[in-house]
């Protein structure tokens, strides 16, 4: 199965946003070999908008099966699923076409679902209130809390109800991906419109119980204080904080 992954990213010149950039694509590419073992061919898309400085950011990640595209938004009327549809389109042909931050880890169950799942038109991670499928951590402040996968109309959350996707990774069949023109994203709420858009049509849908990590640092994440009081449902443990900041930490490039 060929498989295509865009990561658009935008590091601004911060140093942790670099860190976990840096991390994410190392991740990926780990990912990428693993998957290569199990019959699946994995083309990343790194989507860059800072010129020289994305480009070679993105060289210690190059292989035979990565690409390096330049987008500009640079423009007034720019919204991020320009960038995300950008990605998507320079992925080629493929059987299906996922979308993720540069900042959300998705791991490799998730990838073995859309193989054992080809004829679904739409896949993500489940949001449910059951299960704690997102772990957001503030790298910066070496806290973090779980998703209780019932997320409110704020900045940095997309809505994403029982029997919804949670949102920061999207897998799309290469079906649903010429139905729509080749531009999934195209409303103000961009994610969660072209899930919303699926629902109303009857479009087949394949929610999978895998785990999301979303890293932010504390200047992304300026109203996460009052996130973590009145929306979430508790801290993670000592012990599942410390191991995902050591699984990150494995994944710094020397």
């Amino acid at each position: 199965m060929r498989i295509g992954l865009a990561i658009p990213f935008y590091n601004k010149g911060n140093p942790l946003r670099e860190e976990i950039t840096r991390a994410s694509f190392n991740h990926y590419t780990l990912l990428q070999k693993k998957l290569a073992t199990l019959g699946v061919d994995l083309h990343i898309i790194f989507v860059g908008s800072e010129l020289d400085v994305s480009k070679k950011f993105c060289k210690p990640f190059s292989n035979s099966n990565t690409t390096y595209v330049e987008f500009n938004q640079n423009y007034e009327s720019f919204k991020i699923r320009d960038k995300f549809n950008f990605g998507l389109l320079a992925l080629g042909d493929r059987d299906f076409y996922c979308i993720c931050g540069s900042n959300d880890f998705v791991f490799l169950d998730m990838f073995l679902s859309i193989k054992n799942n080809p004829s679904i038109d739409l896949m993500g991670i489940k949001a449910d209130k059951r299960e704690n499928n997102l772990v957001v951590i503030d790298y910066e402040k070496r806290t973090g809390f779980k998703g209780s996968g019932i997320y409110p109309d704020i900045r940095f959350f997309k809505v994403a109800k029982n029997n919804r996707i949670i949102g920061g990774f999207y897998a799309i069949s290469k079906r649903l991906f010429n139905d729509v023109g080749k531009t999934p994203f195209q409303t103000d709420w961009d994610e969660v419109g072209f899930e919303a858009h699926c629902i109303a049509n009857n479009i087949s849908r394949h929610l999978v119980s895998s785990k999301i990590l979303n890293i932010k640092t504390d200047s992304d994440i300026t109203s996460y204080a009052d996130i973590k009081v009145h929306h979430f449902n508790g801290n993670l443990t000592e012990r599942e904080m410390t191991d995902y900041l050591n699984y990150l930490n494995k994944l710094k490039i020397k």
